[in-house]
């Protein structure tokens, strides 16, 4: 686990904790001497300001690992015999300190300078800030397991700079506690000496909810829900009565609730000239989702370069295009040329979806033939063709990338054109917006307890099916906001270019029609219940990897040998090969401060150091211990 923020953090003086959301920090910056007059909530909005979980090297390290361990994402050229091993760790294991170090300086100056009246206005502020807190240190522990929290970031305030390290029980049983005492908290009045106190209004210091503080009770709420559902596995029973505790106050219930996450106008997500593969969606995702017209693949993943005026370029020089390109295009000769004359069923956009192989090296012919259009072709240039001059020749990419404009937001736009055609871009560079948790997320979980409960009474009285099908409709409707908040190609405008070309914008008759669709019909066995369920999950945390890696982990799906979706065996030759179920550690450095700490908590856990993926398989985390085995489905 990393620490470079740690260690570096516990250093700090509260002006560097400080940041520059306003401009009334720049003196709390320059002057630690006015620190005890700073405003708390400017410290809140610092907090949230450093609160995005999804940051580049998540991303580029953590994330790319995961998505092709979940069979979401395929590398351009194809999994290898290494596509279970890890490459170096990103930023996951230690996301939670960058607000920590704020949170507790907020806390502290509340504490310590206020008192009274005076101090009780800031009850609420103090009360969201742990469920922050908890939502990244949650991300952390799922992959490491013990982890510095009850001690970190203390040393300014009498505390030491070698925190000890909780374990993943004490963790969970610490941030119930919390997450039940914060909901409480914000469900009622602050009184002192029984009369009523106003509390401190954020408002726009409070880039999420703007100040409301019944949306943050639901996001504290709902998050219980989160916790609950990584205790199936090792105590079923007390995660039942978490979500019946949970019901007792409300949950996020609409997209008003949901957690959207934009820090201004300038934020790019990713900064500066870092940037990330471009990779496929993976075949089997990207064909269920548009076998069953399931709006999110087009905000999941983009068109590929394949519209009309690109087809009518490879037929003006009688080019030949990959197989899988040529069966969807319907061709009538003019003159004694071939001219496109459309698209065959299902039609733009859905032709334009094509995901890859996930069979472990497809990429080599002699092994799989059927997949060699997938690799450019037999002489490396079936996706090319040149310009109607015979000068140059351009490239054209026949499958389906994941959406880089939902996740980085510095990237020009530009719209496949035909060879030597004027650019056809856009040029501005608009914000970035996130999701983290939601109301889809919540009533997908919703739908699992009530399956698991077997008609055991957890306080929520709808049906799995209505869980199931709202906490789908909820994740197309929200995709499709961020969608239009990150203006992805083809959302707001195709430029006409092509008259072919259809937007990709939520039509109100396709989530009609995905609901009716037998995927959300649960009259099957508890098994083939839960596992259109966990499809769901699956499906709504394309963009959180690290949760689509947990539901993977703890539901056991997608099952090996489904007949709904079934998950591809990563197999090289005759041997299989095993997915990790955390990310590696290091063996501390000599001079490393924590060594002796960070050793005996990684020796009490049974973690050995190192990237062999069947160790990383075999040692688990504590509430991992009892899940099934990947591609096995539930245990119950």
């Amino acid at each position: 686990m990393k620490y470079k923020y740690l260690m570096a953090g516990l250093l700090l003086s509260a002006s560097a904790f400080m940041g520059s959301c306003k401009d009334e920090f720049a003196e709390v910056n320059t002057n630690p001497t006015v620190v005890s007059k700073a405003d708390p909530r400017y410290l809140f909005t610092q907090a949230l300001a450093n609160f995005d979980g999804h940051d580049y090297f998540e991303w580029y390290y953590d994330f790319t690992n995961m998505q092709k361990w979940a069979q979401t994402t395929v590398s351009s050229g194809g999994n290898d015999n290494l596509v279970t091993t890890m490459t170096n760790a990103g930023s996951l294991g230690s996301r939670v300190y960058s607000v920590m170090n704020i949170v507790n300086e907020l806390k502290y100056l509340i504490d310590t300078n206020l008192s009274g009246e005076e101090q009780s206005k800031y009850t609420y502020l103090k009360a969201i800030c742990d469920p922050l807190m908890i939502y990244l240190a949650m991300l952390d522990t799922d992959m490491y397991g013990s982890m510095a929290y009850t001690e970190a970031y203390q040393a300014r305030y009498g505390g030491t700079l070698t925190p000890k390290y909780d374990t993943q029980k004490e963790l969970f049983d610490l941030w119930e506690k919390e997450l039940k005492s914060a909901v409480e908290i914000l469900a009622n009045e602050v009184t002192l000496d029984g009369k009523a106190v106003a509390q401190q209004s954020l408002g726009s210091q409070d880039f999420i909810y703007k100040g409301d503080y019944n949306k943050w009770l639901k996001f504290a709420n709902s998050l219980r829900l989160k916790l609950a559902a990584r205790l199936i596995n090792e105590d079923l029973d007390r995660a039942l009565n978490i979500v019946k505790e949970v019901s007792k106050y409300p949950v996020m219930d609409g997209l008003a609730d949901d957690f959207f996450y934009n820090k201004s106008i300038d934020d790019r997500h990713f900064q500066g000239g870092n940037s990330l593969n471009r990779v496929s969606g993976s075949m089997q995702l990207v064909n269920f989702l548009v076998d069953n017209f399931d709006p999110r693949v087009r905000f999941f993943f983009e068109k590929n370069d394949y519209n009309s005026v690109v087809v009518q370029a490879f037929l003006d020089k009688d080019q030949k295009m990959a197989s899988f390109i040529e069966d969807k295009i319907e061709v009538e000769e003019v003159e004694g040329k071939k001219v496109f004359k459309g698209w065959k069923a299902p039609g733009e956009p859905w032709v334009r979806y094509v995901g890859m192989p996930t069979v472990v090296d497809a990429s080599l012919k002699e092994l799989y033939p059927e997949f060699t259009d997938y690799y450019k072709g037999l002489d490396g240039n079936l996706w090319k063709v040149s310009d109607k001059d015979g000068n140059g020749e351009t490239e054209y990419v026949p499958y389906a990338r994941l959406n880089q404009y939902m996740f980085d937001k510095k990237e020009i736009i530009s719209y496949p054109v035909a060879p030597g055609a004027p650019k056809v871009q856009i040029t501005d560079l608009y914000a970035w917006y996130g999701l983290y948790l939601s109301t889809a997320e919540v009533n997908l979980y919703l739908a699992e307890f009530k399956l698991l409960a077997q008609g055991k009474d957890i306080g929520f009285g709808g049906s799995a099916e209505s869980y199931l099908k709202k906490g789908a409709e909820y994740s197309v409707r929200a995709y499709d906001q961020l969608a239009n908040l990150n203006k992805i190609p083809y959302y707001h405008s195709t430029f006409e270019q092509d008259k072919f070309d259809k937007s990709i914008k939520l039509e109100e008759s396709e989530v009609t029609n995905l609901m009716a669709n037998s995927i959300f019909k649960l009259d099957g066995s508890l098994i083939e219940n839960l596992e259109k369920v966990y499809l769901q999950q699956y499906i709504h945390f394309v963009f959180s990897p690290a949760d689509q890696f947990v539901m993977m982990r703890r539901s056991g799906c997608p099952m090996a040998n489904s007949s709904l979706y079934p998950m591809e065996a990563f197999v090289s030759g005759t041997n299989a090969l095993p997915i990790p179920r955390r990310l590696a550690i290091n063996e501390p450095a000599l001079d490393d401060k924590m060594g002796d700490i960070k050793k005996a908590a990684y020796q009490e856990q049974g973690y050995s150091y190192g990237p062999n993926p069947a160790t990383l398989n075999a040692e688990r985390v504590w509430y991992d211990k009892k899940a099934p085995q990947f591609g096995e489905g539930p245990k119950f």
